[in-house]
C-alpha cells in the first residue's frame, strides 16, 4: 500500500530484462496517451532526473565492474528517491499519467534475485528513502535470455560499444533476473501483468491496452508533457 497521498493521477511502470522491448512499448504508450489528450510524463530509471543522469553514468558503466551489489543498490535507490520525490509524486498529484521505464521491481529482480542483496535490506531502504510508492499497474515484458541476447547482439553490431554492464552479464545472470520478475508477478498478480515479449511490438501493445484502458482517467484539455 502506498504510504503517501499521491493524488488523482496514474502511475504505470514497464519492467523486464535486457532486450525485452519495454522502452519501445513505453514510447508507443506515451504517444498513444498524449494523442488521446492525457497529460503524460514519460520517464525512466535510472536517469529520470538531472541528478539521476549523473548516477546512471556511474551505475551502468562497464568501467565499474568491481562495484559491489550493495553499492549498486544504493546508487539505484539514490536515483529512485530523487525521481519519486522531485518528479513522480508531483506529477501524479497534478493528475498526470506517469509512465516509467523501470522502477523498484527492477531492483528486486536485479539486486535481490540476481545479485543476492537480502530482500529485507532492499525493502527497508526503499520504504525509508523513497517512501515505498507502489505503481498502479506494472507490465513485465517476459522474454527468454536466449532470445534477448540475440536482440542485444544484433543491436551491438549496428552500434558498437553501446552495451551496458548488465547486457554483458552471463546468461545465468539474466535467467535469475527473469525468474525474479516472474516471482514478483506471482506475488502481486493484481498489479503486475506479464506480457510475452517474443511477439510483434503492435501485438504486445494491443495486449497492454486491453489491460490498461479500463484504468485510464477521463481525458483533460490540459497540456501534455513528455
Amino acid at each position: 500500500m502506498n504510504s503517501v497521498d499521491i493524488g488523482t493521477g496514474l502511475f504505470i511502470t514497464l519492467e523486464g530484462g535486457e532486450g525485452s522491448g519495454k522502452t519501445t512499448q513505453g514510447e508507443m504508450l506515451n504517444r498513444y496517451l498524449q494523442d488521446l489528450g492525457h497529460p503524460v510524463v514519460w520517464t525512466k530509471e535510472p536517469g529520470g532526473t538531472d541528478i539521476g543522469q549523473a548516477l546512471r553514468k556511474v551505475v551502468m558503466s562497464n568501467r565499474h565492474r568491481d562495484m559491489v551489489p550493495e553499492t549498486e543498490l544504493l546508487i539505484y535507490l539514490a536515483d529512485r528517491t530523487q525521481h519519486v520525490k522531485s518528479k513522480i509524486i508531483p506529477a501524479i498529484a497534478e493528475g498526470k499519467i506517469v509512465i516509467s521505464d523501470r522502477y523498484h521491481d527492477s531492483s528486486v529482480a536485479y539486486q535481490h534475485f540476481a545479485r543476492g542483496v537480502p530482500m529485507d535490506t532492499l525493502d527497508f531502504l526503499f520504504q525509508r528513502l523513497a517512501g515505498g510508492l507502489v505503481p498502479d499497474i506494472t507490465f513485465v515484458l517476459d522474454i527468454s535470455p536466449e532470445t534477448a541476447m540475440k536482440r542485444i547482439e544484433k543491436r551491438s553490431i549496428s552500434d558498437p560499444g553501446s552495451l551496458s554492464k548488465f547486457e554483458e552479464e552471463a546468461r545465468s545472470f539474466h535467467r535469475k533476473v527473469r525468474q525474479g520478475f516472474l516471482d514478483i508477478s506471482r506475488k502481486a498478480p493484481g498489479r503486475v501483468k506479464v506480457i510475452p515479449a517474443d511477439q510483434a511490438p503492435d501485438k504486445i501493445f494491443g495486449q497492454i491496452l486491453d489491460i490498461l484502458t479500463p484504468l485510464l482517467p477521463p481525458t483533460t484539455s490540459g497540456d501534455t508533457n513528455s
